[in-house]
């Protein structure tokens, strides 16, 4: 479905699709069993979106160190939500490596 039809579909009146900007995504920990990827700025919302790469790569910084052990893959994703040029090389991981290892492990 494009974006423009799911808009439609949803009553909003701001069009997301020619927002420029950027947003930090992240995936976290729900109830120790489940992973859930989320992103803010929520443009959906009406939030707007973060104007420069490297703001969203320092806000992205900032939360890495704030979410120790509760969030991993942080990265910097654009306006259409697709990562940034090289996100992978910058991407923070947290510390929670081996823990989603043992889950997926126990998952099985």
């Amino acid at each position: 479905m494009k974006m423009s039809e799911a808009v439609e579909i949803m009553g909003i009146e701001r069009d997301i699709t020619s927002m420029k900007g950027y947003m930090v995504c992240f995936t976290k920990f729900c109830d120790n069993k489940m992973i859930h990827v989320d992103h803010f700025p929520e443009p959906l919302s009406g939030e707007t979106l973060i104007s420069t790469e490297k703001e969203a790569w320092d806000l992205a910084k900032k939360f890495a160190e704030a979410t120790v052990g509760t969030c991993y893959n942080i990265y910097v994703i654009d306006s259409k939500f697709k990562p940034v040029r090289r996100y992978s090389e910058r991407m923070m991981n947290n510390g929670v490596e081996k823990t989603v290892r043992l889950l997926s492990m126990a998952n099985q």
